[in-house]
């Protein structure tokens, strides 16, 4: 759990209001960020295009970073650019903290209403309109851009709808980390993770929607479900550091794997992008808009940049959860 002091909102004005004049925060800045990402960066499709001709279809299935293979590198970037503006900007020091879900597990005599993480961030939503009511992301202004795509401005409240029971039935120590650090390739990893992409037959065990991408987005509901504008619920974050968490140590298992990249770089919808598929490489960008450089794969597969290429310095304190386990 945070240190009280760094329980608290990002107030800092935007630095995006030539791009996007809706913006206040310097918080806005990274829901945009991920709402342009999310339609698919400097791919994106203009705001005034046409919309898609079938429901089934959006703008998230061009070039965006969820259900592709970018989708664990450009997370890990974000992250590192949020915790980095948060030091410089903020005055923030502590580290970027992860929620280890396996921890409030009922499996580990856990509870998801009782975890010091949710607390801390200010718990379920009200029954009545599902407004977060405790802690310090309250009030019906909190929340400035979205949903979905938007970038009007759309003062609000900041929203949750836990479903427990989906979170007692996926958030266990075996249905987390032996998959994790059982999949062989990256790949696999991607597709145990997050679930969506097209991957070979061989690689699909234990893909499906309920992953744990999916899950603590699910669980969270409201604001969290967004898949444009999830950043509005600070959750997000430690959502997916997490992700990033189990990613480092599948790839500290096999120092190889920090060279382990692949998958889909398009999707179409739901469905398969068709046999010229673009691949992701250790070569491919990772966009990050006005928010920080655009950089290659490859100088973020390294939480350590032990090669002295890439461009992070971090490592994770280990989970209580893994203690005394072997294989970690």
């Amino acid at each position: 759990m945070l240190p009280a002091p760094h329980q608290k909102r990002v107030t800092a004005p935007s630095k995006g209001t030539s791009i996007f004049d809706t913006l206040e925060s310097r918080y806005d800045d990274f829901v945009a960020l991920h709402i342009n990402a999310t339609r698919g960066g400097q791919e994106a499709p203009s705001l005034i295009d046409q919309p898609p001709n079938n429901e089934n279809q959006s703008h998230v299935t061009v070039y965006g970073v969820h259900g592709v293979g970018v989708f664990l590198p450009w997370h890990r970037y974000a992250i590192w650019t949020f915790e980095s503006v948060l030091r410089e900007e903020c005055n923030y020091t502590a580290a970027q903290p992860y929620w280890d879900w396996t921890l409030d597990s009922p499996a580990s005599n856990g509870s998801l209403f009782k975890s010091p993480v949710l607390q801390a961030f200010g718990g379920d939503g009200s029954l009545t309109d599902n407004c977060v009511e405790d802690g310090p992301f309250t009030g019906d202004t909190y929340l400035n851009i979205g949903p979905s795509e938007s970038y009007a401005k759309n003062p609000r409240c900041l929203k949750r709808a836990i479903t427990e029971d989906l979170f007692n039935t996926s958030s266990s120590w075996d249905d987390i980390y032996p998959p994790t650090m059982s999949r062989k390739s990256y790949v696999q990893l991607q597709a145990f993770i997050d679930g969506l992409d097209f991957i070979p037959e061989e690689d699909q065990a234990g893909t499906g929607v309920i992953n744990p991408h999916s899950m603590g987005h699910m669980v969270m509901g409201g604001d969290l479900m967004d898949i444009y504008s999830s950043p509005n619920d600070p959750l997000f974050w430690l959502h997916h550091t997490q992700l990033d968490y189990m990613w480092s140590l599948w790839q500290k298992a096999d120092r190889s794997r920090l060279a382990d990249i692949g998958g889909a770089r398009t999707i179409n919808g739901f469905g398969p992008s068709g046999d010229d598929v673009e691949l992701t490489t250790l070569d491919t960008p990772l966009w990050m808009g006005f928010m920080n450089d655009d950089i290659p794969v490859k100088a973020v597969m390294d939480t350590i940049n032990g090669d002295g290429e890439g461009v992070l310095c971090y490592e994770y304190e280990e989970s209580p959860s893994l203690a005394g386990k072997q294989g970690f």
